[in-house]
């Protein structure tokens, strides 16, 4: 795969990042910032069989990303999967059909628990949690 970049870019311009399903590339002045590629990919690949190089030179000045793919089937549709945008759509949503997290409803009348605490509140907490609990008081004697 080629990607055009400014006639200018040298080595220390280009970050690519590749995970098995994961491409992120970056380019110091390119148009396309803060990622020229950013997401996740339509399969797996070998990480450690993929490369990179800068080729040509003035407006002909590419970059040339080689992906080896783990398997040679299926053929992959694109690059990069489309994005999911959790707040439209319940892709990915366990039970799914409820119009993704747009459709939750936070009743604003119930008081709720804060979920943060201090680290001396915190510490305490831990205290109470591991001291054992006090015995019970025995019954007196008649």
């Amino acid at each position: 795969m080629t990607v055009p970049v400014p006639a200018s870019t040298a080595p220390g311009d280009v970050t690519v990042e590749v995970r098995r399903d994961f491409l992120r590339v970056a380019v110091r002045g390119h148009a396309t910032q803060p990622n020229v590629i950013h997401g996740q990919l339509s399969g797996c690949v070998e990480v450690d069989a993929c490369a990179w190089t800068l080729d040509g030179a003035g407006d002909a000045r590419t970059l040339v990303l080689s992906l080896e793919k783990e398997s040679a089937h299926p053929c992959w549709p694109k690059l990069l999967r489309d994005p999911v945008d959790y707040w439209k759509d319940d892709a990915g949503l366990e039970g799914g059909g409820a119009g993704g997290l747009a459709g939750l409803r936070i009743d604003d009348t119930k008081e709720t628990s804060p979920v943060w605490t201090t680290r001396d509140e915190a510490a305490k907490l831990d205290r109470e949690m591991e001291s054992p609990e006090p015995p019970l008081p025995t019954p007196p004697q008649q």
